[in-house]
Protein backbone atom coordinates (compact mmCIF):
# COMPACT_ATOMS: atom_id res chain seq x y z
CA UNK A 1 0.00 0.00 0.00
CA UNK A 2 2.75 2.40 0.75
CA UNK A 3 4.31 1.90 -2.68
CA UNK A 4 1.32 2.78 -4.37
CA UNK A 5 1.23 6.00 -2.11
CA UNK A 6 4.40 7.12 -3.21
CA UNK A 7 3.69 5.90 -6.87
CA UNK A 8 0.61 8.94 -6.40
CA UNK A 9 2.71 11.79 -5.15
CA UNK A 10 5.56 10.86 -8.14
CA UNK A 11 3.05 11.65 -10.43
CA UNK A 12 1.29 14.15 -8.81
CA UNK A 13 3.80 17.06 -10.35
CA UNK A 14 3.80 15.94 -13.30
CA UNK A 15 0.22 15.66 -13.66
CA UNK A 16 -0.53 19.23 -12.28
CA UNK A 17 1.60 20.35 -14.84
CA UNK A 18 -0.17 18.58 -17.92
CA UNK A 19 -3.42 19.89 -16.55
CA UNK A 20 -2.31 23.69 -16.31
CA UNK A 21 -0.74 22.96 -19.44
CA UNK A 22 -4.09 22.27 -21.60
CA UNK A 23 -5.90 25.03 -19.35
CA UNK A 24 -3.39 27.20 -21.05
CA UNK A 25 -3.66 25.64 -24.26
CA UNK A 26 -7.43 25.50 -23.99
CA UNK A 27 -7.74 29.45 -23.12
CA UNK A 28 -5.01 30.25 -26.03
CA UNK A 29 -6.83 28.62 -28.11
CA UNK A 30 -10.32 30.70 -27.47
CA UNK A 31 -8.30 33.73 -27.47
CA UNK A 32 -7.71 33.23 -30.74
CA UNK A 33 -10.95 31.33 -31.63
CA UNK A 34 -12.32 35.13 -30.86
CA UNK A 35 -10.22 36.96 -33.16
CA UNK A 36 -11.69 37.30 -37.03
CA UNK A 37 -10.16 37.80 -40.19
CA UNK A 38 -11.72 41.09 -41.92
CA UNK A 39 -13.07 40.32 -45.28
CA UNK A 40 -13.49 43.09 -47.77
CA UNK A 41 -16.94 44.27 -47.84
CA UNK A 42 -19.10 47.54 -47.54
CA UNK A 43 -17.25 50.52 -45.18
CA UNK A 44 -13.82 49.09 -46.29
CA UNK A 45 -11.36 50.77 -47.97
CA UNK A 46 -9.05 49.25 -50.05
CA UNK A 47 -5.44 50.26 -52.18
CA UNK A 48 -4.14 48.30 -54.78
CA UNK A 49 -1.70 45.79 -53.99
CA UNK A 50 1.66 45.38 -55.59
CA UNK A 51 0.31 41.72 -56.49
CA UNK A 52 -3.16 43.06 -58.52
CA UNK A 53 -4.97 42.18 -55.20
CA UNK A 54 -6.75 44.66 -53.06
CA UNK A 55 -5.37 45.67 -49.42
CA UNK A 56 -7.78 46.60 -46.52
CA UNK A 57 -6.18 49.80 -45.03
CA UNK A 58 -9.00 51.00 -43.17
CA UNK A 59 -13.14 50.28 -41.91
CA UNK A 60 -15.43 52.33 -39.92
CA UNK A 61 -18.92 51.71 -39.06
CA UNK A 62 -22.14 54.54 -38.86
CA UNK A 63 -21.52 55.77 -34.48
CA UNK A 64 -24.95 54.26 -33.62
CA UNK A 65 -23.77 50.72 -35.14
CA UNK A 66 -20.43 51.46 -33.84
CA UNK A 67 -22.31 52.03 -30.51
CA UNK A 68 -24.09 48.84 -30.76
CA UNK A 69 -20.99 46.72 -31.57
CA UNK A 70 -19.05 47.55 -28.69
CA UNK A 71 -21.88 47.17 -26.43
CA UNK A 72 -22.33 43.27 -28.17
CA UNK A 73 -18.88 42.40 -27.67
CA UNK A 74 -18.70 44.00 -24.13
CA UNK A 75 -21.60 41.59 -23.49
CA UNK A 76 -19.69 38.92 -25.12
CA UNK A 77 -16.55 39.32 -23.15
CA UNK A 78 -18.60 39.52 -19.82
CA UNK A 79 -20.65 36.50 -20.48
CA UNK A 80 -17.34 34.43 -21.27
CA UNK A 81 -15.38 35.11 -18.89
CA UNK A 82 -18.53 34.80 -16.52
CA UNK A 83 -19.57 31.18 -17.97
CA UNK A 84 -15.63 30.42 -17.59
CA UNK A 85 -15.89 31.04 -14.02
CA UNK A 86 -19.27 28.96 -13.24
CA UNK A 87 -18.00 26.29 -15.33
CA UNK A 88 -15.24 25.52 -12.81
CA UNK A 89 -17.82 26.44 -10.43
CA UNK A 90 -20.11 23.64 -11.88
CA UNK A 91 -17.65 20.97 -12.04
CA UNK A 92 -16.20 22.23 -8.44
CA UNK A 93 -19.78 22.09 -7.25
CA UNK A 94 -20.18 18.63 -8.50
CA UNK A 95 -17.25 17.30 -6.93
CA UNK A 96 -18.50 19.00 -3.51
CA UNK A 97 -21.65 17.55 -3.39
CA UNK A 98 -20.53 14.08 -4.12
CA UNK A 99 -22.86 14.24 -7.56
CA UNK A 100 -20.01 12.88 -9.46
CA UNK A 101 -18.51 10.06 -7.18
CA UNK A 102 -21.95 8.81 -7.43
CA UNK A 103 -22.29 8.83 -11.15
CA UNK A 104 -18.75 6.43 -10.67
CA UNK A 105 -19.81 4.56 -8.67
CA UNK A 106 -23.26 3.36 -9.94
CA UNK A 107 -20.81 3.43 -12.95
CA UNK A 108 -18.85 0.94 -11.29
CA UNK A 109 -21.84 -1.31 -10.15
CA UNK A 110 -23.15 -1.31 -13.36
CA UNK A 111 -20.14 -2.63 -15.14
CA UNK A 112 -16.67 -4.10 -14.49
CA UNK A 113 -15.00 -3.14 -17.19
CA UNK A 114 -13.24 0.27 -17.32
CA UNK A 115 -14.15 1.19 -20.85
CA UNK A 116 -18.01 0.58 -20.13
CA UNK A 117 -17.84 2.74 -16.65
CA UNK A 118 -16.43 5.48 -18.69
CA UNK A 119 -19.44 5.01 -21.11
CA UNK A 120 -21.62 4.87 -18.89
CA UNK A 121 -20.12 7.89 -16.42
CA UNK A 122 -19.75 10.45 -19.26
CA UNK A 123 -22.61 10.65 -20.40
CA UNK A 124 -24.79 11.17 -16.77
CA UNK A 125 -21.73 14.30 -16.17
CA UNK A 126 -22.01 15.47 -19.51
CA UNK A 127 -25.89 15.79 -19.22
CA UNK A 128 -25.20 17.28 -15.84
CA UNK A 129 -23.36 19.84 -17.11
CA UNK A 130 -25.00 20.26 -20.05
CA UNK A 131 -28.36 21.18 -18.13
CA UNK A 132 -26.92 22.84 -15.56
CA UNK A 133 -24.82 25.23 -18.55
CA UNK A 134 -28.21 25.92 -19.85
CA UNK A 135 -28.55 29.32 -18.48
CA UNK A 136 -26.12 30.89 -20.21
CA UNK A 137 -26.32 28.74 -23.82
CA UNK A 138 -30.04 30.58 -23.28
CA UNK A 139 -28.80 33.95 -22.54
CA UNK A 140 -26.45 33.57 -25.29
CA UNK A 141 -28.76 33.15 -27.48
CA UNK A 142 -31.12 35.65 -26.45
CA UNK A 143 -28.09 37.88 -26.76
CA UNK A 144 -27.32 36.95 -30.72
CA UNK A 145 -31.77 37.27 -31.82
CA UNK A 146 -31.42 40.85 -30.25
CA UNK A 147 -28.72 41.94 -31.83
CA UNK A 148 -29.92 40.40 -35.19
CA UNK A 149 -26.84 37.96 -35.81
CA UNK A 150 -29.61 34.54 -35.24
CA UNK A 151 -32.86 33.74 -36.07
CA UNK A 152 -35.25 31.23 -34.47
CA UNK A 153 -37.89 29.06 -36.23
CA UNK A 154 -40.55 31.46 -34.54
CA UNK A 155 -39.36 34.65 -35.98
CA UNK A 156 -39.13 33.07 -38.99
CA UNK A 157 -42.64 32.63 -38.99
CA UNK A 158 -43.66 35.62 -37.87
CA UNK A 159 -42.50 37.17 -40.78
CA UNK A 160 -43.76 34.87 -43.35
Amino acid sequence: MRKIVCMRAQFRGPFITILCSLLLATLCHAVVARVGVVAPGPGLATSPASDGGQTVSSYSLPAAEMRQAEALYRTRTLLYLAGTAYGIAVLALLLALGIAPRYRDLAERLARRRLLQAVIFLPLLLITCGLLWLPFELYGHHLQLSYGLSYSQAMLLKTM
